[in-house]
């Protein structure tokens, strides 16, 4: 029940988050460069993914903390980093900054299952 109520309020606050980085992506990217940057706001947009993927990692988190599972976490931890730093080497020549998207985007969905699993698991 804790971990179902933990994951809602994380993940409608991560949520407003997202939609908000989506919603003022462009005010956000011409403020930043001074001048419109449409493929700046795109890739932002793309990116307005993480906030909700990474709020599924939270309560995770938060309860392998509890319960000791350092060693699950770090694992994962390293198995991200891992992941990340591959697939980048791989995508960014392929497809510049939409692979290094690509590449967080994967990394993060792969790290919240990694926790979501071990939880389960253990």
């Amino acid at each position: 029940l804790f971990f179902r109520r933990e994951l809602a309020l994380f993940s409608g606050l991560f949520l407003l988050v997202g939609l908000g980085l989506y919603g003022l992506a462009g005010p956000l990217t011409t403020g930043f460069a001074g001048r419109p940057v449409p493929e700046a706001a795109q890739y932002l947009r793309l990116l307005s993914l993480v906030p909700l993927i990474v709020s599924f990692n939270v309560t995770a988190y938060q309860i392998m903390l509890i319960h000791r599972l350092s060693r699950g976490y770090v694992g994962i931890v390293v198995t991200g980093a891992v992941l990340n730093i591959g697939l980048n080497l791989l995508l960014i020549p392929i497809w510049s900054a939409l692979g290094t998207i690509i590449a967080i985007l994967v990394t993060e969905l792969v790290v919240t299952l990694l926790f979501h699993l071990i939880l389960h698991y253990q």
